[in-house]
């Protein structure tokens, strides 16, 4: 199934599939072979068939719940999954399971904290003008990946996010001033168009989860923080507090359902109990 995997995600490759989508498929489909090959005995899907293919994949699925993986996770595996079963010709797929809604988003970094990591990174330009880029914006990591050295030049910018969809992306001048400094006082000539690069080119996503690693470290920020994603939630949560309207920041984060907006809205787990904490009655 090893050679079956690499001509799939060739092919998948060749049509013109994200590096980052590219290396997931990698990672979930190795996993789903290595469960096949060790926990089923079974090294190619061939001859796998109907009713039973059906079956193995249960199993599979059961399986990745017994090892702790979240529901949300394991649907995302299933997609790699029901790709790479298409490909092969085979009817039976994966089934997603049902995610029940979040009523909060947890493990978001705070003011406070982000004034600590400013000040960790300040005398490294590029992780700086990354950082505060990803605060300021709200951009996805594929996204900010994609910017190019033009782009602050511009009044606006248009952006391509998940699914392929777009919209509109303005840059304040502060922000601005900070991606021209680096532009032309620190960033390494290693790529023609791309913004942010480093000494073998422009940067991938591995290169900025360990930047962010590295701050992690330095300032005893959470791991569950320390992620570019965070600072997706940071920046919403930050215009919130600044009494913005939802209709507006469903805008800037390109949300099609203003209901994926509306989580930003909700206390923490933590202020929750925090909360709880302080208004114990104990008579009336």
């Amino acid at each position: 199934m090893k050679d079956e995997i690499l001509k799939f995600l060739n092919i998948e490759s060749n049509n013109g599939l994200s590096e980052g989508t590219l290396k997931k498929y990698e990672i979930d489909l190795n996993l789903f072979f290595e469960y096949m090959e060790h926990k089923q005995n079974i090294k190619s899907l061939n001859s796998v068939t109907g009713e039973e293919g059906q079956k193995i994949i249960d199993r599979y699925i059961n399986y990745l719940k017994r090892e702790g993986y979240k529901p949300s996770t394991i649907n995302g595996k299933i997609v790699s999954i029901n790709k790479f079963l298409k490909y092969l010709g085979h009817e039976f797929k994966a089934k997603a399971i049902k995610v029940q809604n979040k009523m909060y988003i947890e493990n978001i970094i705070s003011e406070r904290e982000f004034e600590r990591l400013i000040r960790a990174c300040k005398d490294n330009k590029r992780d700086y003008t990354i950082i505060m880029t990803l605060a300021n914006t709200g951009l996805r990591i594929s996204e900010l990946l994609s910017l190019t050295i033009n782009d602050p030049k511009k009044e606006s910018i248009y952006i391509y996010g998940k699914g392929g969809k777009g919209r509109e992306l303005i840059l304040s001048p502060q922000l601005k001033k900070i991606l021209n400094d680096y532009i032309d006082n620190y960033r390494m000539k290693t790529h023609k168009r791309l913004l942010f690069t480093g000494e073998r080119g422009a940067l991938k996503r591995n290169a900025i989860n360990k930047m962010l690693l590295k701050y992690q470290k330095k300032t005893g920020i959470s791991k569950e923080k320390m992620h570019p994603h965070s600072f997706r939630h940071f920046y919403a949560k930050y215009l919130i507090s600044k009494g913005i309207g939802l209709d507006i920041i469903q805008t800037l984060l390109g949300h099609e359902n203003i209901n994926t907006t509306s989580i930003y809205t909700k206390s923490s787990k933590k202020e929750l109990v925090s909360i709880i904490n302080r208004t114990f009655l104990a008579s009336i």
